[in-house]
């Protein structure tokens, strides 16, 4: 159920020293209030995924208990508490915001971790002054693109339904013109 590069990312961490754990457990702490929990919170994952995520997290720090509290009280839990949160993130950053996932990641990539890199890395995060066609993942191509769309046109508060809405040209309509009104969106097949 998970993908290569979350199981590749908690095998990683879980091999990572105690100074280093220590280190991007301070760190995620100092990012927490300028955009972790945000993203945290962005990185739902369903009930099974959380399940196995947390079950390969505890396993893989169970044997290392004593070594992690040894170094500082309490490493041991904010380790598996840290590599979880950030597990999400990998697993779920086709949906996160380049920002987002780059929060969960910074106290890992601080620490010489080689992350996973985010599906849209390099695109500005207001792309809309570039050409859809010329735009890296253009939301034609990408599922994911799908996704990001349908949650910014959930956050204008335009209803998509049980359905995804596309922008196939132009600017995002404005709060009060609907995307079919603007003649700006397409309907995606179900």
């Amino acid at each position: 159920m998970l993908d290569n590069e979350t199981r590749g990312f908690m095998r990683e961490v879980a091999g990572l020293a105690p100074e280093t754990l220590a280190r991007i457990f301070d760190r995620a702490l100092d990012l927490w209030q300028q955009g972790g929990r945000d993203a945290s919170s962005a990185a739902k994952v369903s009930a099974s995924q959380n399940s196995e995520i947390r079950r390969t997290v505890l396993a893989s720090f169970r044997p290392r208990v004593e070594e992690l509290d040894a170094h500082h009280p309490e490493l041991h839990s904010n380790a598996i508490s840290g590599t979880v949160i950030a597990a999400r993130g990998v697993l779920k950053r086709g949906r996160l915001t380049a920002e987002q996932y780059h929060v969960l990641m910074e106290p890992f990539a601080s620490a010489g971790m080689v992350t996973p890199e985010h599906p849209r890395a390099g695109i500005m995060s207001d792309d809309t002054a570039t050409s859809a066609d010329d735009r890296p993942g253009h939301p034609q191509n990408s599922t994911d693109d799908h996704v990001a769309v349908a949650e910014q046109l959930r956050a204008r508060s335009l209803s998509t339904g049980s359905d995804y809405w596309l922008y196939v040209a132009g600017e995002p309509p404005s709060a009060t013109t609907t995307p079919v009104e603007a003649g700006e969106c397409e309907r995606l097949p179900q």
